[in-house]
């Protein structure tokens, strides 16, 4: 939420609503297994380019464009607009007032409506991301305002929407296994190349064109003064914003870092200091010359890098303990640590251990 928020997004505008991602790809399955990367969608590529087919389709596409349409791109239709938005939230108002005012005044065709999530997940065709609503409103997959969908070309009602399997078929435990799974070490370190997609370097340009991450020029870009010569002009170019969508603001021009994969933490207290601790990548040597309880009152170098240094004061503090783990095991009293030091409310934050949270 918070890329969403500096790029731009928000939920005052259906045309520029925050983005979430397809995180997993398996919706039949009886049950989760969130070690089997197999569930999970293809983070390096948008959700229309999913599969070796529709990439080879895209390349075909994209390389047979028409040239006199001046602008090639791998699609027409952009991963967050008005319409998806609406489609996704079309049982809750206001939402569904305005899903019936972009097709017409009336509800679109009972089978282009948001009914099945694993027949949504299988689509060939799919563009549309993810709305947060989905991860946290489990209320959206219910028919509380008990609208009247009809039948769809096989007969079934439509009405609430119906969950996976794998859901037990409750939209509470779909949206907390939706918010589980996003948080998942596999999620975690292969999110950066989602985030490259939408907020960062693959946003546009050969990087774009590599990942067919390359979409309409309207939905890239919009100067007024450049791109329109009358009001007329301009109230059309903004009606075809709202319909097809635009990109967030690109906030990263490089390569987003990925993420760490988790760490177990400890936690100690010691006459109201809290101090954690974990193994580090690289060999740290334990702290030296500061006994347990021992107030520091002067500078004192605390680890192999010479330049390192916690004093009294440092960070905002004005005096701190550190606190040492007693353990009785021969094989963990040699542990090479990295400390996080809290006094009150205050954390000093490594590597430096000069700025700190409060």
């Amino acid at each position: 939420m918070i890329l969403n928020t500096v790029s731009g997004r928000t939920y005052n505008d259906l045309s520029q609503y925050p983005i979430y991602p397809w995180v997993l790809s398996d919706f039949s399955s009886n049950e989760l297994d969130f070690n089997n990367i197999n569930i999970y969608r293809v983070f390096n590529y948008p959700i229309y380019a999913q599969s070796e087919e529709s990439r080879e389709n895209l390349d075909l596409k994209y390389d047979n464009f028409d040239e006199i349409s001046g602008f090639k791109y791998h699609s027409g239709s952009h991963y967050s607009n008005a319409g998806f938005v609406c489609y996704f939230l079309i049982r809750v108002k206001p939402f569904s007032i305005s899903n019936a005012e972009i097709q017409g005044e009336y509800f679109d065709t009972t089978d282009r409506l948001f009914w099945n999530i694993e027949y949504l997940s299988q689509l060939k065709e799919k563009y549309q991301e993810l709305i947060p609503d989905l991860f946290n409103m489990p209320e959206m997959y219910l028919n509380i305002n008990k609208f009247d969908f009809g039948l769809n070309s096989e007969k079934n009602n439509i009405d609430n929407v119906i969950i996976p399997s794998w859901g037990k078929h409750s939209p509470r435990l779909f949206s907390k296994i939706l918010k589980k799974s996003i948080e998942t070490q596999y999620v975690s370190c292969n999110i950066n190349n989602w985030i490259d997609l939408i907020f960062g370097y693959k946003q546009k340009g050969k990087q774009a064109e590599k990942f067919y991450n390359v979409l309409r020029d309207v939905c890239i870009k919009f100067n007024p003064e450049k791109d329109c010569e009358n009001d007329k002009e301009m109230e059309i170019k903004i009606n075809e914003i709202c319909e097809m969508g635009i990109n967030p603001r690109q906030i990263f021009t490089k390569p987003h870092k990925k993420r760490e994969k988790h760490q177990k933490i400890k936690a100690f207290f010691f006459k109201n200091i809290f101090l954690q601790y974990f193994k580090p990548q690289n060999k740290i040597n334990q702290l030296k010359n500061i006994e347990k309880n021992d107030c520091i009152k002067e500078m004192r170098q605390y680890h192999e890098y010479p330049n390192k240094y916690i004093s009294r004061g440092e960070g905002g503090l004005s005096s701190f303990r550190i606190a040492f783990e007693e353990d009785d095991n021969e094989e963990n009293k040699n542990n090479n640590l990295i400390y996080f030091i809290i006094s009150g409310k205050k954390t000093l934050i490594p590597p430096s251990y000069k700025n700190y949270i409060q």
